[in-house]
Order: structure tokens, then sequence, then C-alpha cells
């Protein structure tokens, strides 16, 4: 077993009306010449802010899906989506930014 720790990180806006937390993917993450047995991810950090004035927070989202390991002849892709969001009632109204840095560990074949 070979470990590796990547990262990957991704800015996303929501709160447009969206009645649950929006969806989103982040970059893959890309290893060549390897085939990776398995993965796992874990959130490193995350900054989130209103874009229409100050608000109070009720609920700040950030779930992560399992991730998706794609293998093939050039090397292996694995995608990270989940959802996020914040609100300050009621549903997601208004707008906002969050920013999200995830870990990727991966169990990497090099054979």
């Amino acid at each position: 077993m070979a470990w590796e720790i990547s990262e990957t990180e991704g800015t996303f806006e929501g709160g447009r009306g969206e009645g649950t937390a929006p969806t989103f993917t982040l970059p893959p993450v890309s290893k060549s010449r390897v085939r990776i047995r398995e993965a796992h991810v874990a959130l490193s950090s995350f900054d989130v802010e209103y874009l229409n004035g100050d608000h109070y927070v009720q609920d700040i989202v950030i779930r992560l899906n399992e991730p998706v390991v794609t293998n093939g002849a050039g090397g292996a892709t694995v995608e990270i989506s989940g959802q996020l969001g914040m609100r300050d009632g009621g549903s997601y109204d208004d707008p906002f930014r969050v920013f999200v840095r995830v870990l990727v560990l991966s169990d990497v074949d090099r054979g």
C-alpha cells in the first residue's frame, strides 16, 4: 500500500432561490501512470460570505460525497462533488460564495 495526499479547491456561488443547498463539483485530481485502489476525501478548509450585505448565519452546509475513482490506460482520476450552502433562515435565498479546499487520500498502485 502506498498512500498519497493531494489537494483540490474551488469557489462556488449559490443562494439564488435554491430550495436546498446547491451541489458542486471540484476540479478532479489526476495521477499519471498509476492505478488508484481507493480514495478518501476530507475537508481541509473553507471560507463563506454573503454577497448582498450583512446577515446572521443560521446554517452552513458543506457535505462531501464519496469520491469517484476512474482508472484508465494513462493513469487515474478522482472526482469530488458534494453540497454546500449558507442561509440565515428559511431556504437558501440570499446569494453567497463558498471557497472549499479538500484533501484527497489515494491508495495508489505504481505497478
